[in-house]
């Protein structure tokens, strides 16, 4: 029975072993990371009059930048997109005009991030 578990089920568990570390450190890539994002950004975003800023879409942009990791802004960005589908379709033309360069400017965020990964 020893010969077995030495031939056998050690080399199986140190092999389990070796690739949960790799999953694990893998994930904590995505969970201790945040997408980084500007100064210049998070400054522009602040300086928005508040008829704008209190907007669904920069209610959503605002969460998205204050986000801790990788994931979570992952997870946010479907409301985001769908918080600016629906500017698009609804917004009046001055608040589509101010949220374009934002929108615009996190997907090249985020499409940085995915090239890097």
């Amino acid at each position: 029975m020893d010969r077995i578990m030495e031939a056998w089920v050690r080399p199986k568990l140190k092999d389990m072993f070796i690739s949960k570390w790799r999953v694990i450190q893998h994930r904590h890539k995505y969970t201790y990371n945040t997408i980084a994002i500007p100064n210049s950004y998070i400054e522009s975003l602040k300086s928005l009059t508040p008829q704008i800023s209190n907007s669904k879409f920069f209610s959503q942009l605002n969460k998205l930048v204050s986000l801790n990791s990788t994931y979570a802004q992952l997870n946010h960005t479907k409301g985001l997109s769908s918080a600016f589908g629906d500017l698009l379709a609804n917004g009046d033309e001055a608040l589509v005009t101010q949220a374009v360069p934002f929108y615009l400017a996190s997907l090249r965020l985020f499409e940085k991030f995915i090239a890097s990964a």
